[in-house]
C-alpha cells in the first residue's frame, strides 16, 4: 500500500462518545444477546443480564462469558459465532427500523470529526467493543457513517485491551505507515477507554458525554486530556492542531 503522509492516529470509541444512545436501549441490548443463545446456542439465557458486569468488554468477550455461564463449550461457541453475528446484527437492524431515536450523533463529536476529516497529519478511525457491522449500522443510524472508512472491531479480538494492539496492527497496514505509540490517541467516554489505551501504551482522551463514568473518574483513571466537549479547545492543542473559531477552553 501507498505510503501515507498522515503521522497521527486518533481512534474513537462510539457508544457514548460520538453516539449517545436512548434509554431503551440497554434493553434492547439485553434481548439482543438472549435472541443469540436462543436461536443459535439453542440455550435460553436463565439468568438476569447484569450490564454492569459487562461494562468495558467487548461484544465477543461478553458472548464468551455468557456461554460459560450457561456450559455452552468454546469448541461450540467458535463454531458458531459467525452465526451469532448475523442474529445480532439482524436483531438490531429490527430495533433501527423500529426506533427513530435509538443512536443519534453528538453534535459536537460529529463537528470535531468533521474537522479532523481533511487535516493532513490526521488519520483517523473507529475502535470499538461493537462487532463490526453493528458498529457501521449504529453510525450510519447517527448519519456519521461517511466519516470514516477505518476501524477496528469486537469481533476481531477478545478483550478491550486486545483491541488496542489489534487496532495499531490494523491501522499500520491500512494506511501504510507505523504509527509511533506516542502519536496514537483513542478518545472515548469510560474508564475502560482510558486503560486500554494505557495498556497499549497510547495517549487518551475522555469526553464525559457517556453516562456510566464521570469527569473527575476519568481524570483519576489517568487520561491525557478530560473535557466536556470535543469541540474544546485543549482538544485541537494536544493533537497539534489550529482550532476552529469560536470553540470552547
Amino acid at each position: 500500500m501507498k505510503k501515507s503522509p498522515k503521522k497521527k492516529l486518533v481512534l474513537f470509541d462510539i457508544d457514548g462518545t460520538l453516539v449517545d444512545s436512548s434509554a431503551k436501549s440497554v434493553g434492547h441490548w439485553k434481548e439482543r444477546i438472549t435472541a443469540v443463545f436462543e436461536r443459535v446456542y439453542e440455550t435460553p439465557v436463565t439468568f438476569e443480564i447484569d450490564v454492569h458486569e459487562y461494562n468495558g468488554k467487548v461484544d465477543k468477550q461478553v458472548f464468551l462469558l455468557i456461554a460459560e455461564k450457561l456450559g455452552i463449550t468454546k469448541e461450540t461457541f467458535n463454531m458458531r459465532f459467525d452465526k451469532a453475528k448475523e442474529v445480532y446484527h439482524g436483531e438490531l437492524k429490527r430495533v433501527l427500523l423500529e426506533e427513530e431515536t435509538v443512536y443519534v450523533a453528538f453534535p459536537d463529536a460529529k463537528s470535531f470529526v468533521e474537522s479532523l476529516k481533511d487535516a493532513p497529519d490526521i488519520a483517523m478511525g473507529v475502535i470499538t467493543g461493537n462487532i463490526e457491522r453493528n458498529a457501521w449500522a449504529k453510525l450510519k443510524k447517527a448519519g456519521i457513517d461517511g466519516l470514516f472508512n477505518f476501524g477496528a472491531f469486537a469481533d476481531e479480538v477478545e478483550s478491550r485491551e486486545a483491541l488496542v494492539t489489534h487496532a495499531l496492527e490494523k491501522a499500520n497496514s491500512h494506511f501504510g505507515v507505523p504509527f509511533a505509540r506516542e502519536d496514537v490517541v483513542i478518545i472515548g467516554d469510560t474508564v475502560h477507554d482510558i486503560r486500554a489505551a494505557k495498556f497499549g501504551g497510547v495517549r487518551s482522551i475522555g469526553v464525559s458525554t457517556g453516562t456510566s463514568t464521570t469527569h473527575e473518574g476519568l481524570l483519576a483513571e489517568g487520561a491525557d486530556l478530560v473535557v466536556s466537549s470535543l469541540m474544546d479547545k485543549r482538544v485541537f492543542d494536544l493533537l497539534g492542531l489550529t482550532a476552529p473559531t469560536a470553540v470552547s477552553g
